[in-house]
Parts: C-alpha cells; sequence; structure tokens
C-alpha cells in the first residue's frame, strides 16, 4: 500500500509541474511533448502489467518487471539526453528544462515503486 502512496504521490508532482509549466506559459517542443506522452504509456502499462500481477498473486512477473523497467531507465535516459541537446541549441528555456527532468525524474520514480511491488510478490 505504501508503493502504491508513492505512485500517487510522483503522479500528482507530475500534473503540479505540467500546470507549472502551462501557468508561465512556457512550450514544450514537439519531440519533447512525444517524449512525455511516450514515456507515460509506457510507465502507464509498466504499472498495470505489475497491478495485475498483484492481484493474481503472480510472483512470475519479477522477470518481465526487470526487463521492462530497464528499457523505461533508458528510454528516460535517452530522452534526457535529447532534451538536455535542445537546451544547448536554445530550443527550450532553463526552466522548461528543469520542469522536463523533474517530469522525467518522477516516472522514473513510479517504476522504482512498481518495481518494488513486483519484488514484493516474490
Amino acid at each position: 500500500a505504501d508503493e502504491y502512496e508513492s505512485v500517487s504521490d510522483y503522479e500528482a508532482a507530475i500534473l503540479k509541474l505540467h500546470l507549472k509549466r502551462l501557468k508561465a506559459g512556457l512550450p514544450l517542443t514537439d519531440e519533447g511533448f512525444k517524449e512525455i506522452l511516450h514515456l507515460h504509456d509506457l510507465v502507464a502499462s509498466y504499472l498495470s502489467i505489475i497491478s495485475e500481477a498483484m492481484v493474481r498473486h503472480d510472483p512470475n512477473v519479477l522477470t518481465r518487471a526487470n526487463v521492462d523497467g530497464d528499457i523505461i531507465t533508458h528510454y528516460m535516459k535517452s530522452c534526457r539526453d535529447r532534451h538536455l541537446a535542445r537546451v544547448g541549441t536554445q530550443q527550450a528555456s532553463p526552466l522548461t528544462s528543469l520542469i522536463f527532468t523533474d517530469i522525467l525524474t518522477n516516472y522514473r520514480k513510479i517504476k522504482d515503486h512498481a518495481l518494488n511491488i513486483a519484488e514484493t510478490l516474490v
């Protein structure tokens, strides 16, 4: 239950970051927006798979959770690298950069808490 509560805390943090960005009128590049959406879909699917395994009491989910978790981490890091390249070419402002990287970090933390849930099943 604590892990799911942490997941919801990070989901709320992501929403607050998006609202902060919108309130400040800070746009994301099309590439950055697509990357965030794809990362969201990866993490949402990951959490769904682990939650379904929890309901079924299926400890075999851990192998898939580790593989899919590594894919998410790799994608998050590649998003960060591409974003930093955009900042370097001044396609993104420094404040947008902070918000973008905080969003990426929060998705990674959601992934980490979901993995803890999968490990608990074992």
